[in-house]
């Protein structure tokens, strides 16, 4: 993927779906994958981890057509969790396989859960219903 240190191209639609606005964007660091360009607004570093899942988006995104995707990402909350579902699944398989002790996989895990059930995503699941999930992406 492009990094790219600006904000995507639908910057505006995203923020009008969202109660977030730029300031929040750049503080938390969050990226956002806009087919095969990751944007960085906050020039963030970019983990192998992160970039695996914004890949994970940047791929389905150009399979069902990157405006398309990201008009229903925004729409439906259920497609919204369930393409976060799929990149968070990828991302911890990664780090789980990268790292054996227990503890570290397990402090990946709670942060991605944390991620998963934050208003990034506008709260659309439960923390303890996303470390299930996300951990069940191993088997």
């Amino acid at each position: 993927m492009n990094v790219i240190n600006s904000y995507p191209p639908n910057i505006d639609s995203i923020l009008n779906r969202f109660s977030f606005g730029k300031e929040f964007v750049k503080q938390r660091g969050v990226v956002f994958s806009y087919g095969d360009d990751l944007y960085n607004p906050s020039g963030v570093n970019v983990s192998d981890d992160l970039l695996l899942h914004e890949a994970t988006h940047g791929s389905r995104q150009k399979t069902m057509g990157v405006e398309e995707w990201w008009n229903k990402y925004l729409e439906e909350d259920e497609f919204r969790l369930n393409e976060e579902i799929i990149a968070y699944k990828k991302q911890y398989a990664y780090l789980h396989q990268r790292y054996k002790d227990r503890e570290v996989r397990a402090s990946y895990l709670m942060r991605l859960a944390s991620d998963l059930s934050s208003d990034i995503y506008d709260n659309v699941i439960e923390y303890n219903e996303a470390v299930k999930i996300i951990r069940n992406g191993l088997h």
